[in-house]
C-alpha cells in the first residue's frame, strides 16, 4: 500500500487489556503527587474519552483510539474551556499512533527523490501522523506517548519534539514534466514548473529530533504548569 498525503492507513484497535495497562501505569506514576488522582473512563458523552483527573484542574487524557472528524479538536477545546491544565498522552503502538513511515510499503517510491536532503538514519525517524497527532503538534512541537513494555522497549512515558518533513523537489526538470504532461508546450511546462516550490513541508510526515527524545520515569507535562511532583521535572524548551 502506498502512502498518500490525503488518506490514512488501516488502524489497529487498542485492546481493553492494553488500555487498562496504560491507565494503571500512568496512575501509578501520578500517585506520587499529594493531589487527588481520579481515573474516569468513557467520559464526555459520545466522545467516550478516558482521562485521569489530577487535583482541582489537572487532567491527563489517554489517547488510545482514533477520533472521527473534529471530535478530538472538540475534546481539546472542552479541556481548555473548563480551565484545565491538560496533558494528552498517545498510545505508542506503532500502528495507530507513532507509525514509522519508512516501514510502509511504497514509501521510497512515493517520497524517495523528494527526501534527498535526508540521510537513511533520518528517514528512519520519520513518523506518519494521524490527524490527532497533527493537531497536537500544532499546539506544541512536543508530543507525549505511553510506550508499552515489549521485548525491545521498556514501559515508560516518552516525549519527542517533532518538525514537519521538508520535501526537496529540485529533481523536477522540464524534461521530466514533459513526460508527465505530454502535449503541453514548453511555455506551459515552464509555467507549471515555476509554480512548484522547491521546498515544501509535508502535511503528514514528521521527523523527531534525535537529541530531543526524553524517556522519563512517568512524570507528565500538564499544560504550562510546573508546580507539583506529578509534573515533568525536566525543564523543556517548547519554543
Amino acid at each position: 500500500m502506498k502512502i498518500k498525503e490525503n488518506t490514512f492507513l488501516e488502524i489497529k484497535m487498542t485492546s481493553q487489556k492494553e488500555k487498562k495497562q496504560m491507565l494503571e501505569y500512568i496512575v501509578s506514576k501520578l500517585n506520587g503527587s499529594n493531589q487527588k488522582i481520579e481515573p474516569v473512563t468513557n467520559a464526555f458523552g459520545d466522545l467516550k474519552a478516558d482521562y485521569i483527573g489530577v487535583g482541582d484542574n489537572g487532567i491527563v487524557f489517554l489517547i488510545d483510539k482514533t477520533y472521527a472528524k473534529d471530535s478530538f479538536e472538540n475534546l481539546h477545546k472542552m479541556a481548555l474551556i473548563n480551565g484545565n491544565n491538560a496533558a494528552f498522552v498517545f498510545y505508542k503502538d506503532g500502528e495507530t499512533f507513532f507509525r514509522n513511515a519508512a516501514e510502509s510499503q511504497g514509501f521510497k517510491k512515493k517520497y524517495g527523490l523528494s527526501l534527498k536532503d535526508y540521510s537513511q538514519g533520518k528517514i528512519q525517524r520519520m513518523i506518519e501522523f494521524r490527524p490527532e497527532e497533527i493537531f497536537m503538534q500544532k499546539q506544541n512541537k512536543w508530543l507525549q506517548y505511553y510506550q508499552p513494555n515489549s521485548d525491545r522497549l521498556k514501559e515508560c512515558i516518552v516525549s519527542y519534539k517533532f518538525e514537519p518533513v521538508n520535501f526537496n523537489r529540485s529533481y523536477l526538470t522540464m524534461d521530466k514534466l514533459r513526460l508527465k504532461y505530454p502535449g503541453k508546450t514548453d511555455e506551459e511546462i515552464r509555467a507549471i514548473l515555476s509554480h512548484i516550490p522547491v521546498h515544501a513541508d509535508s502535511k503528514r510526515l514528521f521527523i523527531w529530533d534525535e537529541g530531543s527524545k526524553v524517556e522519563d520515569p512517568g512524570f507528565l507535562k500538564i499544560g504550562d504548569y510546573e508546580g507539583n511532583s506529578y509534573l515533568l521535572k525536566r525543564k523543556i524548551d517548547i519554543s
